[in-house]
């Protein structure tokens, strides 16, 4: 992962790499191979970082049942409303 915060963001998906290889005629084991592309990995950048704010995201809501439940909690500690 790159940078900080709670937010992420996937910038890059796996790749899969690609090689040569060679066969010795005699004995048919393999005595060579040659990287034409190494395999890439997920590559994933953290965005938010603040000492002072959170975000708290619902992607599968709103959900009728905890939605309003999660709400009168942060109206109850005086959570700032942004967007809620």
């Amino acid at each position: 992962m790159e940078g900080e915060g709670e937010i992420l963001h996937i910038e890059a998906r796996p790749a899969d790499g690609e090689r040569d290889l060679t066969l010795d005629k005699a004995t048919g084991l393999i005595d060579g191979e040659t990287f034409k592309s190494l395999p890439e990995p997920y590559r994933v950048a953290r965005y938010g970082a603040s000492k002072n704010q959170l975000a708290i995201t619902f992607d599968d809501g709103p959900d009728p049942e905890w939605t309003p439940k999660i709400l009168d909690v942060l109206k109850r500690e005086r959570c700032p409303e942004h967007s809620f």
